[in-house]
């Protein structure tokens, strides 16, 4: 396993083929050899809601943030 200076100097990284990658592209995981992945839960769609919009306006928004998620 290499490690690798920036050329600051100030930071140091493990060289390996994800430096520089984005771990969701298509063209990336299709280079990868892992067995093909399957949805546990095909039906099922995850929405990560930043917690910010409900600190900023308060509990009581979330009931109308889902209304808006929702529609």
């Amino acid at each position: 396993m290499a490690l690798v200076h920036d050329q600051d100097g100030k930071r140091l990284h493990v060289k390996s083929s994800l430096m520089g990658e984005s771990l969701v592209s298509k063209t990336f995981i299709d280079q990868l050899d892992i067995a093909p992945q399957q949805r546990l839960y095909p039906d099922v769609a995850v929405m990560k809601i930043g917690g910010q919009s409900i600190c900023d306006f308060g509990v009581k928004s979330l009931p109308e943030i889902l209304k808006k998620i929702v529609a």
